[in-house]
């Protein structure tokens, strides 16, 4: 009977261990989009992904706003606030509903390499107000451009025309000398 005790006892203090390390552990924000090539004027979602169920969440969303255009978000017009090129977001559960990621969108207004990156201001807190330790912010590079097939296609004519310029002029050189 002591050693069933023992065993019951140990087996409470690895539940207990375990658990207290799932809520001390660090929270990582992933960032994604839904497009992978981008185009100028096109409007594209920004998944913020943090993977465990959190009914509160305090962060922020940094993006350039001459190359990005802040359109909306999945959680509703009360739950943010955009200024200056970062999207404040503060949100928590009224219908104690778990939340494991939200999607912004944006519209692209200029060609070239752009950052978007979270940067955790109050935390995450789950169902019982337990919060992580640590966050790990996450980070997305984004190209705007236009479609490379036409930029290739207006090298290779361009290419084209300049060797076929070349050669007249060689040709015309050669007829020259045989002349002479």
């Amino acid at each position: 009977m002591k050693k069933s005790v023992k065993i019951f006892i140990l087996s409470i203090f690895f539940i207990f261990l375990i658990t207290s390390n799932i809520f001390a552990s660090t929270l990582n924000l992933d960032l994604s989009t839904s497009s992978k090539k981008i185009k100028k004027n096109d409007e594209f979602e920004v998944t913020v992904d943090w993977k465990e169920g959190m009914q509160a969440v305090d962060f922020n969303v940094e993006y350039d706003n001459d190359k990005l255009e802040f359109i909306g978000m999945d959680l509703g017009d009360d739950f943010y606030n955009d200024e200056d090129g970062k999207v404040r977001i503060s949100w928590f559960s009224a219908e104690n509903e778990d939340k494991t990621s939200v999607k912004l969108k944006f519209k692209a207004l200029k060609n070239g390499k752009t950052e978007i990156k979270t940067n955790v201001r109050g935390g995450f807190a789950d169902r019982n107000l337990k919060r992580p330790d640590k966050y790990e912010n996450g980070k997305l590079e984004i190209t705007v451009g236009s479609n490379n097939v036409i930029i290739i296609v207006s090298v290779i004519a361009v290419l084209l025309i300049v060797f076929v310029f070349i050669k007249n002029k060689l040709n015309k050189k050669i007829k020259k000398e045989r002349k002479k």
